[in-house]
């Protein structure tokens, strides 16, 4: 068997601790990113992140309109991280824009791109070649500042610089302009000089750290039985195959490693390291000198787990030190290949933290996840107020008067066996949507109903419906509900539609019983 696992798990304040005293002490957050960082990032993701948009506009002056932004996209779970960003760019909060899967910075005004966006990126330069993006955007920000793109000439070298740029002109852009030709070949518009290529002394460490928070990712390959499994570290940062020479830099830059072509097709190189010794004592001791900063992050955490775990144990490992270092029970093998997820808290025994979850969850909206410590199974649950939700597990008279899987496991089990896992925090009009995420990703066995803020797809026994129908049987309404209902028609007005399906149903009726 051999297993590839990504790391996305959150470590306790204990075992972070932990990190902190077998590394020196040399873990520490970052309260503001470093610019170099925020570089390094947008070096990894930034691909488009330089836009220039032409649109058909009949109201102006050439019959399109033209717009430029920066944008930064990444999923939701990183809107810390790209807040952030926001704020060592020196932008506007209301520049992050958000939906339920991710979220964007997206700087429009042409004033704040020469006042942010272009003065970060002079300093502190990317590497990759979207800086050749930049510059392009830079000489069309600079034209729309001084309003030439108002001009023929102006509007005219705008398109020149579009056509240079990675994707061109497409479209009706393309027909409409067929003859504009990409600005190197305009002449002095653009400067040809050819800057000297990075060198491994360029390559500011918290570049590195900003470039893996977007193309790094930290593995385990396990091997062998469950019983014993050796387990191979692996550290990988992906490359485009255009920014090759970085590869060669990157690998100086830790001075050990190699690279290799990416399997599934892509053109990408990948760094990759793999020797324990290696990613111990010079990746992992990097890490903690220089932190990622978004939810990358936890993977780095528990990754360091598993090198703390290897050194103390030893290779093989069981199958029990795996589960907890991980922090989850794997009930089967194809546990150990299951899709991971970020749980923002963990409390390991819901019977002596029950004070601390109800206080750290009063009017929090979200997901949360109880899990049977000995088998697994789960239940997922969602609440616009997790805190009071959680009160009502903690009440024996709720508990028992209600008929749910996981009610029933927690009155035979008690709540020591239990640990609570809370999945996600979101807003009150998504928790029915997140909850169904989760339920999908993770198809806890507790919840009978398998879509989520709905009866859908439950069914009543036999003996339920029987009991249902004998309720309703010779079931009459005293006079004063009757009385209510008459109250509650007066002065209201039935549509013709209405009134002749009625007659349709009674007619069907009768006919039925004239048979």
């Amino acid at each position: 068997m051999s297993i590839t696992r990504d790391l996305h798990t959150r470590i306790s304040d204990r075992d972070e601790a932990n990190i902190k005293n077998n590394y020196g002490g040399c873990f520490r957050k970052l309260k503001e990113l470093n610019p170099y960082f925020v570089t390094g990032f947008v070096d990894a993701i930034g691909e488009e992140s330089f836009y220039i948009l032409f649109a058909r506009n009949k109201n102006s002056k050439f019959g399109w309109s033209i717009r430029i932004y920066f944008q930064l996209k990444v999923a939701i779970k990183d809107r810390e991280l790209l807040v952030k960003i926001q704020e060592a760019l020196g932008s506007k909060a209301e520049n992050i824009l958000s939906n339920k899967s991710s979220c964007m910075l997206k700087i429009t005004s042409v004033s704040e791109i020469i006042n942010t966006v272009i003065p970060h990126f002079d300093k502190y330069p990317l590497l990759s070649k979207t800086k050749e993006e930049f510059e392009l955007f830079k000489l069309a920000a600079f034209i729309m500042h001084n309003k030439r793109h108002y001009t023929p000439e102006g509007f005219q070298e705008i398109l020149s610089i579009k056509a240079a740029m990675n994707k061109g002109l497409t479209g009706l852009l393309s027909e409409y302009f067929a003859n504009t030709r990409p600005i190197v070949a305009v002449g002095d518009l653009f400067l040809t000089k050819k800057e000297e290529e990075p060198s491994v002394n360029s390559l500011d460490p918290n570049w590195v750290a900003g470039f893996t928070e977007g193309k790094g990712f930290f593995k385990i390959d396990v091997q062998g039985s469950p019983d014993e499994l050796p387990v191979k570290l692996n550290f990988e940062i992906f490359i485009n195959e255009k920014d090759k020479n970085l590869l060669l830099l990157i690998s100086k830059f830790f001075g050990c490693g190699t690279y290799k072509i990416d399997e599934k097709g892509s053109p990408q190189k990948i760094f990759t390291l793999t020797n324990f010794d290696d990613i111990s004592n010079i990746v992992a001791t990097f890490f903690i000198k220089y932190p990622l900063q978004g939810m990358k992050k936890l993977d780095l955490d528990l990754f360091i787990k598993v090198i703390e775990l290897i050194k103390n144990k030893g290779d093989p490992i069981t199958i029990e030190e795996l589960e907890k270092t991980l922090g989850r029970k794997f009930t089967t093998k194809l546990d150990l290949d299951l899709s991971t997820y970020i749980p923002i808290n963990k409390y390991t025994n819901a019977d002596t933290q029950k004070v601390l979850i109800v206080k750290d969850n009063i009017g929090k909206s979200g997901v949360y996840c109880w899990v049977h410590n000995q088998s697994g199974t789960r239940y997922v649950g969602s609440s616009i107020n997790l805190g009071k939700r959680f009160s009502n597990y903690y009440n024996l008279n709720h508990l028992m008067k209600n008929n749910m899987s996981i009610y029933k496991a927690l009155l035979k089990y008690g709540h020591s066996n239990f640990s609570l896992e809370i999945l996600e925090y979101c807003d009150i009009n998504s928790v029915t949507e997140r909850e169904q995420y989760f339920i999908d990703l993770l198809v806890p066995k507790y919840n009978i109903l398998k879509i989520a803020g709905s009866p859908s797809g439950y069914k009543h026994t036999p003996e339920t419906i029987s009991k249902l129908r004998l309720l309703g049987t010779g079931r009459k309404h005293s006079e004063e509900a009757k009385a209510k209902v008459r109250a509650a028609n007066i002065g209201r007005s039935v549509s013709k539609e209405v009134r002749l399906k009625i007659s349709e149903t009674k007619l069907k009726a009768n006919f039925k019983h004239s048979e």
